[in-house]
Formats: structure tokens, sequence, C-alpha cells
């Protein structure tokens, strides 16, 4: 079976993830006060950040939300 390229979408969902880090320090929080402001661990916002887990679309809207960020997906 030949390798598969990456998807598009697969690689712009990556650069999203990446930007949660850079949009959480721009709104001048560190990983523990965030993870409360979303109600998660802070284990699991640095999982996020350094890709090792996942973001929903519905988190990552909530994410930039608290942020004062958007995602053109996330409407408004």
């Amino acid at each position: 079976m030949p390798a598969t390229k990456l998807p598009d979408f697969l690689k712009d969902a990556n650069d999203i993830q990446k930007s949660l880090k850079t949009s959480r320090i721009r709104c001048g929080m560190n990983q523990q006060a965030f993870a409360k402001v979303m109600n998660k661990s802070q284990a699991w916002v640095s999982d996020v950040e350094n890709g090792k887990t996942e973001i929903s679309i519905k988190d990552a809207c909530w994410w930039l939300e608290n942020c004062d960020e958007r995602l053109m997906i996330c409407g408004k």
C-alpha cells in the first residue's frame, strides 16, 4: 500500500491546535488558571497544547471564546 499524504484539513487542524497555546498566553492565563475556566485539568490543557490530545471543534471554539478570539468555523 503506498504512503498517503496528510490531508490539508488535518494540517490545518494541527495549526489550530498549536495556536491555542498562543491564544491562552495572549489572554494572560497560565495553564492551571485556564484549565479552571475550561472546567478541565491542567494536564488536559498541556496535552492539547503539545498535540498529545485532540481537541474537538466545540472545545476549540470555547477555548478561543475564553480568550476573546474566534475560529472562522465557529461563527460570529
